[in-house]
């Protein structure tokens, strides 16, 4: 519960301290959101994918159920889609294609 909450105390200050057009979204780098989310909840990426618009769409998640959805777009810039607990690991989907975002 306390996650959640976070994640809506971080969406609020940026919505009150950012000009209209940017507080839409808690937005910055790709790489301070991987080193935010490592550091401030222990999480990493466990899976991604490509959207038919170029955007990468990333889920990390952490040990103790936390888990955060972050939209990247092809300029580098990552949005926070959303973020909770209690994430529960399923049997992963194989594909018979090579992905364009890397091994994992």
């Amino acid at each position: 519960m306390v996650r959640p909450m976070l994640v809506l105390l971080a969406i609020a200050t940026a919505i009150f301290t950012s000009t209209p057009t940017v507080a839409q979204m808690v937005c910055m780098n790709h790489v301070e959101v991987v080193a935010k989310l490592k550091d401030l909840h222990k999480e990493q990426s466990a899976a991604m994918g490509l959207t038919a618009s170029g955007r990468v769409v990333e889920l990390f998640t952490a040990k103790d159920g936390g888990w955060t959805l972050v939209q990247t777009l092809p300029n580098g810039m990552s949005c926070l889609i959303s973020a909770g607990e209690d994430w529960v690991e399923t049997a992963p989907v194989k594909s018979s294609k090579t992905s364009a975002l890397g091994s994992h």
